[in-house]
């Protein structure tokens, strides 16, 4: 698979949560608990691929510098923003809020790289994209089942909450 299409299967997977999410309601505060927290996993290992694998390859390309600069900005922005959800309390009306303005901003951010980033990429890197593409879903791999990124998402977690 092409590193573009694994990205975008990614933001498609996200794009449900969120949709998973929005069909939840106060009294449903385990599951919109369970909802975020793997809407913020998910969110962590598709930056984190992006930014160890995906950028770097299109930052070499000539005029990519400047897609993968505001693409890293809006990961810290989405970050941020599921670190503040991921803290309230799930039968607050405001955490709805909250996760839409996470949505809006994972939904910009990833119209953005569908429509400028990966036509863009297919056009530098060609066949490389599947190679990529191979790389993206080993290291996803890795961080989905590292014990030690497990422990790390369940402190990071705890932190949230405790703030």
């Amino acid at each position: 698979m092409k590193a573009t299409q694994l990205l975008k299967k990614d933001h498609q997977t996200v794009k449900r949560l969120f949709a998973d999410f929005n069909r939840t309601t106060k009294r449903a505060s385990a599951r919109r608990q369970q909802l975020i927290d793997k809407i913020a996993t998910e969110l962590e290992i598709h930056s984190t691929i992006e930014e160890e694998i995906f950028y770097p390859a299109v930052k070499a390309c000539e005029g990519g510098a400047s897609l993968v600069s505001e693409a890293e900005a809006e990961h810290k922005k989405v970050d941020a923003l599921v670190a503040e959800a991921q803290g309230m309390d799930m039968a607050d009306d405001a955490v709805a809020d909250k996760v839409r303005e996470v949505r809006d901003a994972v939904v910009h951010h990833a119209t953005e790289e569908e429509r400028e980033m990966f036509p863009f990429a297919q056009d530098a890197l060609g066949d490389e994209l599947k190679d990529l593409g191979a790389q993206l879903a080993e290291r996803k791999r890795e961080l989905a089942q590292s014990r030690l990124q497990q422990a790390k998402r369940a402190i990071k977690k705890t932190i949230r909450k405790a703030a």
